[in-house]
């Protein structure tokens, strides 16, 4: 049940915000003086964010 003509502002949308984790998590990578170090702890910061908006998200009431 969603607007067809909104399509293509989701898709840019969603593109758009790609991108930005993208750049957001490379440069957080960057930080460390231990490249290795420094992407697993990125890794696991977002893996606990996106766990804990999945988790949110299935205990919201839906039509919220």
């Amino acid at each position: 049940d969603v607007n067809p003509r909104l399509f293509g502002s989701a898709a840019g949308l969603y593109g758009c915000l790609q991108m930005t984790a993208g750049a957001t998590t490379t440069t957080l990578t960057a930080l460390g003086n231990e490249p290795a170090l420094a992407a697993a702890l990125v890794m696991l910061a977002i893996t606990c964010l996106v766990f804990i908006c999945f988790e949110t998200g299935l205990r919201s009431e839906p039509g919220m």
